[in-house]
């Protein structure tokens, strides 16, 4: 295998939420059943025998109820950056609520590890056109950056057209004051398809993944894994009654999920995004998110 160009950095994400913090869970929330600290350990292990820092999206929630296990991960160099208070798509609150999640997250993380939090995540990347005034709030708080737009579009979120590579994102007519860096997608017959995260990692076989990321870092483009605790623990989570398709999408290939972030890190350098941000963010093309954006 071909090394990457160096002068590329990428990106390995943690969105650090518990099992029953997802869509599919609903309302099966039992707090004793919490498996985030052990489900965590072994990507924490992973990204150490790499010496990878990571950024971590930390939801409020599991801040609250694992304080320690957020300084644990700050304390072992990895960015803590917010998913929000609760696990709330953004269209089922208004502006006002929406800053008030974001605004406690920022406060709780802050408190918590005495860093500024700069950087944010949707839940569900519900960041979609309905929802860009989201990004409105964020600057106004002081993220310098954003990753919730996936360019792609499934039955549950995503702007299909939005641009691939990071950039500064243009809503109103206006460029913001802060990047956005999206998931890893590759361009196929004039569609973009996700393949660093979540069913993408797990279904899509990892040639192909490899081939698409190499491709990305040839162009010059970094790309984003992303991964949740869950999928690398299902053993310890109790058993989710869903439909055909939501237990395809919810439980699919999780058995090989490290194994492929292993192959990822053996091959590609990854950096957090604050230092990313902080580096490169004058440098990054000025974009609109979507039609009617520019």
């Amino acid at each position: 295998m071909s090394p990457q160009p160096h002068h590329v950095e990428n990106f390995f994400t943690i969105d650090l939420e518990d099992w029953f913090h997802g869509n599919y869970a609903g309302p099966q929330q039992p707090s004793s059943t919490s498996t985030v600290e052990a489900d965590t350990a072994p990507l924490l292990a992973l990204l150490d025998r790499h010496r990878v820092r990571a950024t971590v999206f930390c939801l409020g929630r599991v801040a609250a109820a694992h304080p320690r296990l957020v300084k644990r991960i700050h304390d072992a160099g990895h960015e803590i950056a917010s998913h929000g208070e609760d696990h709330r798509l953004i269209a089922s609150q208004t502006r006002v609520e929406f800053e008030a999640d974001v605004r406690a997250c920022k406060q709780r993380l802050e408190d918590l590890t005495g860093d500024e939090v700069v950087g944010y995540r949707a839940p569900s990347w519900s960041i979609t056109p309905r929802t860009l005034w989201a990004l409105e709030v964020l600057q106004a708080l002081g993220f310098t950056y954003d990753s919730s737009i996936f360019p792609i579009q499934t039955y549950l979120y995503g702007i299909r057209d939005a641009p691939r590579a990071p950039y500064v994102p243009v809503v109103g007519g206006a460029a913001l004051g802060l990047a956005e860096l999206p998931p890893a997608t590759f361009r196929v017959c004039g569609r973009n398809v996700g393949f660093g995260g979540g069913f993408f990692l797990r279904g899509l076989p990892l040639w192909l993944q490899l081939r698409w990321a190499r491709a990305m870092n040839a162009a010059g483009d970094p790309f984003a894994l992303y991964v949740h605790p869950r999928e690398v623990g299902s053993a310890r989570q109790p058993r989710l009654r869903l439909s055909a398709k939501e237990h395809l999408i919810y439980y699919w290939g999780i058995g090989g999920t490290l194994a492929k972030l292993d192959a990822f890190l053996r091959r590609f350098p990854c950096v957090r995004m604050r230092d990313f941000v902080a580096t490169r963010r004058d440098a990054l093309p000025v974009l609109p998110v979507c039609d009617g954006e520019a």
